[in-house]
């Protein structure tokens, strides 16, 4: 497969290229020209080989020296570039990111000071997050990200499928093979909710999320004969697989993953206190295995939950 980057409007095939097309869109007039001949020489001297690894070098980069340039540290790598400042920044400003993309962010900045730098003692390269076996959820700006790759995709077949599989796993939190068998007749009102009949093994019917309704509305009203993603032959392997792999997804763009949006829909429901034994039944879940959940999930005020604890709220 051939490495590529979305950049400035156009697809990149070069390390190179992307360092000499890259703008930040949090970048400001006034700075950015500045900004920017501080940062490409230095990614450039990496040596990285692909428009992937430069890109998100690209990105870390930016922004890192962007905000360090607010905090009137001058531009210059020494000053920079030092372990302290880049702990300081990741500690601060990359909160909202999951471990591994945080640890990813950091291994850029690290590697570019021990490249640019003489004086700042960087030690051994710390210990990297894991990246999770268990499938993590969408942050919000990743899901945005998602959203505006719908209209983007070059055929209506495409454009009509990762609509649906947004829809149906943002907003129900199916499964990819229980997406695969919706219909438009699956979809129905009830008491002012559009709720969805799941066919298969974990038969069930799921009221849809509000935010979700209009684009699973909208489907249902265009493609109101067959499978809601679009048709398939019976024989055909894997088609969701298939269906998948056709999108156009740029690099740079958070990968398209049915578990990652099923585990969004849990996180959401759950934040927004449906009982457990409500949840499973929506979730076709057969037992309740949270602990992957549990760090993305609200915890309550002490005291409220000292109160359900003992029974005296």
């Amino acid at each position: 497969m051939v490495s590529r980057a979305w950049v400035g409007g156009a697809w990149v095939y070069s390390a190179d290229e992307v360092i000499d097309r890259y703008r930040s869109v949090h970048a400001h007039e006034s700075t950015w020209e500045k900004q920017n001949a501080f940062v490409r020489p230095l990614v450039a001297a990496l040596g990285l080989q692909t428009p992937t690894a430069a890109y998100k070098a690209m990105v870390a980069a930016c922004d890192y020296v962007r905000w360090l340039s607010a905090q009137d540290v001058p531009l210059e790598a020494e000053a920079v570039f030092t372990p302290e400042n880049v702990e300081w920044y990741c500690a601060t400003q990359l909160q909202r990111l999951g471990e591994h993309s945080r640890s990813t962010k950091r291994g850029a900045l690290r590697q570019i000071g021990r490249a640019s730098t003489r004086r700042a003692a960087w030690s051994p390269p710390d210990t990297r997050f894991t990246k999770p076996l268990a499938a993590e959820p969408y942050c919000t700006d990743e899901r945005r990200g998602l959203r505006c790759l719908v209209p983007v995709q070059p055929t209506e077949a495409r454009r009509r499928f990762f609509a649906g599989v947004l829809g149906l796993g943002f907003g129900v939190g199916l499964r990819g093979v229980e997406m695969r068998y919706v219909h438009a007749s699956d979809l129905f009102e009830r008491r002012g909710a559009l709720h969805v009949r799941v066919g298969g093994e974990y038969a069930r019917t799921v009221p849809a999320r509000a935010a979700l309704t209009q684009s699973l509305l909208q489907l249902a009203l265009e493609y109101p004969e067959g499978p809601l993603l679009g048709p398939y032959r019976d024989e055909q392997k894997a088609p969701m697989s298939r269906m998948k792999a056709r999108l156009i997804i740029p690099d740079n763009a958070p990968a398209l993953s049915l578990r990652r949006l099923r585990m969004s829909w849990m996180v959401d429901v759950l934040n927004d206190g449906v009982p457990l034994g409500d949840f499973a039944a929506a979730a076709g879940a057969t037992d309740l295995r949270l602990g992957s959940l549990l760090p993305h999930l609200h915890r309550k005020d002490t005291a409220a939950v000292i109160a359900q604890l003992t029974g005296t709220n």
